[in-house]
């Protein structure tokens, strides 16, 4: 294309970023609380799943989560780590 053509492109590609810019500057303007709530929290917390920032969003207070008993978290790590052996799995050792 022509040169006069990039310049165009180039002057709409400004538009749009131009825009884009002012308009994201605006939506973290207008979200300033909502967005020093949810790092907080993330300072607080590290990871917040979507019933947290929902909460945080509307302006409440964190739910409180349920902690898992020290004994259920060891029975779920042994699961997790436990595997039963199928006959497909075993290695057959080869014979010299």
């Amino acid at each position: 294309f022509s040169e006069k053509t990039a310049e165009l492109i180039d002057e709409e590609v400004k538009k749009i970023i131009k825009r884009n810019f002012t308009r994201s500057q605006e939506l973290l303007g207008n979200n300033k609380e909502k967005l020093i709530r949810i790092a907080e929290a993330l300072l607080e917390k590290e990871v917040l799943d979507s019933e947290e920032i929902n909460a945080l969003l509307e302006g409440k207070e964190l739910p409180k989560k349920k902690k898992a008993s020290s004994s259920r978290i060891k029975k779920e790590r042994a699961k997790k780590t436990k595997r039963k052996v199928k006959p497909s799995d075993k290695i057959e050792t080869a014979k010299a």
